[in-house]
């Protein structure tokens, strides 16, 4: 049920030149496929701004005896757009929306026969949705433009729909119409109300210009709970959580039963899950004491295991009815993607969303990079030179070795356009053995790498450019310690830093952990986090990796200098050498002539001649075969106008020295100001 509240129209005549230049631009915005529409210069727009409406739906799940009647109020703008292409009428509208209350009563995937909710949760028995999370999805928006019309001493009514209305607070067009005369207009008043007005008469009433807006509204709009329910059934961790809940009590109770354990005291509540009502990840702990239980050692098994078998069976039950119930909601309307290819509609969110370098106290997120400044792939720094990520990142997966073009560059900050700190060159990385008790080292795609840089000795350790981060301990665990977040380097944009929420599934044997996020190239190899520190890394889509006690105090021990038992060193050869990092600040190519030898190299001896061009606003890296040494250049542009010079003379000109102690990653800029 649906009532319109208020609102009010104005009549704009598009012989004004503003008007008159808006109309071609409102076609194209609608469907950008169509043929570019001309219209006659009697174009008309009509818009309807600060109208309310109110609405009622149910979800096909409930009836009135099951559930209340979910409700929304939208505040809404509409434009209609009338004109003449050849004599004949063409129309187009638009409408946009903004959300201004909801309350949902939707599906629980759970226990209940339903969820309530609200904005805020401040609503009784509601709870509040995240803000990440997509609203109900208003489409096939029927709107009622209507006129007066003098001449006719009647009322006639235009009406237009939009099929996909996008997301809040966005202009949405349906595709330009030409109706028929007979089909243009509907009398909303008299005798005849309902009914279409006759051709002759439609035509007459447009070309005489004496039709005045007397209002529009929204005579229906259709709603979809497709994308919040796919989203809630990915995201919402609550039924998952007491799932697990109840599979570690039938476990616990099979244990009990074939070898004498006496379990009270580690029989979990499923009921203490059940709020808040929307979970964002199953407990850590929690996953961890189900994987053991499933998994339990024959060590541990003395006695006849027929009850623990049973009771194995039944947890995987348990879980797989879990699974069930969240595919077998009845979807309400079609997703927004569904209805992309008939309006013009914002791209999906997906949740991932940028972060800034400089206000993100994270700092200990690091890229592996190739060449200077190629992100392929994240790291978390996990001490004074070392930093985890994934095996897969570092490792050659024929040979097992360290790849030759890998170095880790400790803080991406692309703020001023320019990468300001030194790659770190990796030294060895430590792979978990076979015998490890938090599982096989298995294949590089499905392992993490503890990777040890050596620092130049003029360059500042990590410490002074990044933070450590802690590792999650397990206490407290829940929706107390926050959300599971994964903050990554994002390959495609050059390594911009991105964030996005991303929960643990399970834990199986061998700490896999199946995840609920896809992330994109260059997030690889970040750590899953939450409040208290990091949980596991983020391998490939759909996959990460779980941290346990035993491999966090291994990975704390290398850290430390000591060693572990648990992982194997792979030590790497990496070339030390000079790399020049020059920048072109002109918006015109510099020549530059570069001539070095090594400092502890015969004084006599020929110098080392590299040239070349580097085109305005780019950078060029040159690498220099010596880790230490005096580098002497000259930049020239404009055909000699611009010289960058000093006092050392070479045959090719003045040139100016820069005194080089140590290899590594040195930055200089070549700018045109002054000149």
């Amino acid at each position: 049920m649906a009532r319109f509240l208020n609102g009010h129209c104005a009549w704009l005549d598009a012989v004004s030149s503003a008007k008159l230049r808006s109309v071609p631009v409102l076609f194209l915005a609608a469907l950008m496929l169509l043929p570019v529409v001309t219209l006659a210069d009697d174009a008309r727009v009509i818009t309807a701004e600060g109208n309310a409406y109110q609405a009622e739906f149910r979800h096909p799940m409930f009836d009135e005896d099951t559930a209340p009647a979910s409700t929304v109020t939208l505040g809404w703008d509409s434009e209609l757009t009338m004109g003449l292409d050849a004599g004949k009428p063409m129309v187009s509208a638009r409408f946009r929306y903004e959300l201004e209350d909801y309350l949902y009563a939707l599906p629980t995937l759970g226990p209940g026969a339903f969820q309530l909710w609200s904005p805020t949760g401040s609503v009784p028995e509601s709870a509040a949705l995240p803000e990440a999370a997509p609203p109900v999805l208003p489409y096939a928006v029927k709107l009622i433009f209507r006129f007066r019309v003098p001449s006719q001493d009647a009322a006639i009514g235009l009406a237009q729909t939009v099929e996909a209305p996008g997301l809040p607070g966005a202009w949405a067009s349906n595709q330009p119409q030409s109706p028929d005369w007979s089909d243009v207009f509907v009398w909303e008043s008299g005798e005849a109300e309902g009914e279409p007005v006759p051709a002759a008469t439609a035509e007459q009433i447009w070309n005489d210009g004496a039709l005045q807006p007397d209002g529009v509204r929204i005579a229906g709009i259709n709603w979809s709970t497709a994308d919040l329910m796919a989203y809630l059934a990915e995201n919402n961790m609550r039924n998952r959580s007491i799932a697990t809940a109840e599979a570690v009590n039938r476990l616990l109770s099979g244990a009990a039963r074939s070898f004498g354990y006496e379990v009270a005291a580690q029989l979990e509540d499923p009921a203490q899950f059940e709020e808040p009502a929307f979970r964002p990840a199953v407990p850590l702990e929690l996953l961890r004491k189900f994987e053991r239980l499933l998994s339990l050692p024959d060590s541990l098994k003395a006695g006849d295991p027929t009850a623990y078998d049973e009771a194995r069976g039944d947890a995987a039950a348990i879980m797989a009815l879990m699974e069930d119930d969240q595919a077998s909601y009845e979807e309400m309307g079609p997703t927004r993607a569904d209805l992309v290819a008939d309006a013009t509609v914002e791209p999906a969110q997906n949740g991932i969303q940028p972060v800034d370098g400089r206000a993100t106290d994270n700092r200990s997120l690091a890229a592996i990079v190739t060449g200077i400044d190629q992100v392929v792939c994240s790291a978390t720094v996990v001490g004074p030179r070392h930093v985890l990520t994934a095996a897969a990142c570092v490792l050659d997966p024929e040979t097992g070795e360290v790849i030759a073009d890998r170095q880790v560059m400790p803080r991406i900050d692309l703020d001023d356009g320019y990468i300001p700190v030194s790659r770190r060159f990796i030294a060895r990385a430590y792979l978990p053995v076979d015998a490890a008790p938090f599982g096989s080292a298995g294949a590089p795609e499905s392992q993490v790498a503890l990777v040890e840089v050596r620092e130049p000795s003029e360059r500042p350790p990590f410490a002074a450019e990044t933070d450590e981060i802690s590792f999650y301990r397990g206490e407290e665990a829940g929706a107390g310690d926050g959300r599971p977040v994964v903050q990554f380097h994002d390959a495609a944009t050059g390594g911009l830093m991105m964030a996005s929420g991303c929960a643990a599934l399970e834990i199986e044997p061998g700490d896999l952990m199946p995840v609920n996020c896809t992330l994109p190239d260059g997030a690889s190899g970040a750590g899953m986090r939450v409040a208290s520190g990091i949980f596991g890394v983020y391998l490939s889509p759909g996959l990460g990796r779980y941290l346990g006690k035993t491999e966090v105090e291994a990975i704390e021990a290398i850290v430390m200098g000591s060693g572990s038992p648990f992982f194997r060193a792979i030590e790497a050869n990496p070339r030390f050498a000079i790399t020049f990092v020059l920048t072109n600040r002109c918006d015109v190519p510099i020549d530059y002539n570069l001539r070095y030898r090594a400092i502890e190299g015969d004084e006599s001896g020929e110098f080392t001649d590299i040239s070349g061009r580097i085109e305005g606003g780019v950078r060029r890296f040159v690498d220099l075969m010596t880790d230490n040494g005096v580098v002497y250049m000259r930049g020239t542009a404009r055909d000699g106008d611009l010289v960058w010079d000093g006092g050392r003379v070479f045959d090719s000109g003045r040139h100016f020295g820069i005194r080089i102690d140590s290899w590594g990653d040195y930055f200089h800029a070549l700018s045109c100001d002054g000149k």
